[in-house]
């Protein structure tokens, strides 16, 4: 599965079960990862963390994922707008290791879940001109 160029949207589909590690394998995507509105447990695998060339749009909002948020997801570096992980159940800190993103410009939601602690001061390494951070109700 490392040919994809584009997307993959599997959103409001019902699904349940685990989101696979195997999908952060998917080294072509550039762009667009859609698993939203449906019923995934479980954590958010680490392995997202190897999608090192994807730029936008990692919507994983309004399931019923739960766990820390991996710390891995700081090497995407190339991400420019559009991760979204609210209304679910991710517990712990938010990571530092997410200030490592500096190309980041927009729409970072991590709101409706269970986070604790403080926003870490890494996260004022994203010095472009950020729109859009949600962390309420945590």
């Amino acid at each position: 599965l490392t040919i994809m160029t584009a997307s993959f949207k599997l959103r409001t589909n019902l699904l349940t079960g685990t989101i696979p590690s195997q999908l952060g394998k998917l080294t072509g995507v550039v762009n667009v990862i859609y698993l939203h509105s449906n019923f995934l447990t479980g954590s958010i695998p680490s392995e997202f963390g190897q999608l090192t060339s994807m730029t936008t749009d990692i919507r994983f909002f309004s399931n019923v994922l739960s766990g820390w948020i991996p710390s891995q997801l700081g090497l995407m570096t190339e991400m420019v707008y559009d991760l979204q992980f609210y209304s679910n159940q991710l517990s712990g800190p938010i990571p530092s290791q997410l200030g490592l993103m500096t190309k980041f410009t927009q729409d970072f939601y991590l709101d409706a879940n269970d986070l604790t602690g403080t926003i870490p001061s890494q996260l004022g390494e994203l010095t472009k001109a950020i729109s859009r951070i949600y962390f309420y109700n945590n």
